[in-house]
């Protein structure tokens, strides 16, 4: 036994680093609304061509990954709508009224956000301004019904661009879009709102999640650990 008593050490210290370290993956389920749903409830339109499934969002060591399942694409939309932006608040999420859906929330009296990753660009924005849905879809004033009053742009030539590692992956259009989140611009946040829509807002959701933080005490328990087990094997060598 003593023959192989590092080796144990080791992987068992191997085995506690991996699991503390691991990916944590939250999710955002719809229940999220917003204000003037004129009556069709979650979705205007098509659930197949507008619903949004909800957000699956994960932590690794310098990214926090949210990825947006919804089955809407650009391409196969024929009036004009567009991804929207992703909205990001790093003080928590404070929707207005009450649940289910938040009825009564919209842009002025709804979370403030912080941040914002224009998807068009590839960029993630802070210190912004924002188009609503009523500017942002060209069809609104053709009489079209939409969601109107919820957050779905960063208006053009507004906010600071962050210079960090940020990116959007839209590989999987179709299925879900995602973003790629620097830890660095998120200046440690641990209640971390999120919005998300297309243009016209026909499917908005909202929600929060929170960011797991390296606490001292693992590393104390750790370390701890270590020590426990460098004098066990100190007192089977006497």
């Amino acid at each position: 036994m003593k023959k192989y008593f590092p080796v144990l050490s080791v992987l068992f210290v191997v085995s506690f680093l991996l699991f503390a370290t691991s990916a944590f993956a939250y999710t955002i389920a719809d229940n999220y609304e917003g204000s003037d749903g004129h009556g069709y409830g979650d979705v205007i339109g098509s659930v197949d061509q507008y619903g949004i499934d909800g957000i699956n969002v994960s932590f690794s060591e310098k990214y926090m990954t949210v990825d947006i399942y919804t089955g809407f694409t650009e391409s196969n939309d024929s009036y004009n709508t567009k991804y929207g932006d992703l909205f990001i608040s790093t003080n928590g999420w404070s929707p207005y009224g009450s649940e289910p859906g938040y009825t009564s929330d919209d842009s002025t009296n709804g979370e403030d956000w912080e941040l914002v990753f224009d998807t068009s660009e590839g960029k993630l924005y802070s210190g912004f301004d924002y188009l609503l849905s009523t500017e942002a879809d060209p069809y609104i004033q053709g009489g079209f019904i939409v969601r109107d009053g919820q957050e779905v742009l960063r208006k053009d030539g507004t906010g600071a661009a962050l210079s960090d590692n940020s990116f959007v992956d839209m590989t999987y259009l179709g299925d879900y879009i995602t973003y790629n989140i620097s830890l660095s611009s998120l200046s440690g946040a641990t209640d971390i709102g999120l919005k998300w829509g297309m243009t016209c807002a026909n499917d908005t959701i909202e929600g929060a999640v929170t960011a797991p933080v390296p606490e001292p005490a693992t590393m104390v328990l750790l370390g701890s650990g270590l020590i426990g087990l460098t004098l066990y094997r100190r007192k089977i060598k006497k």
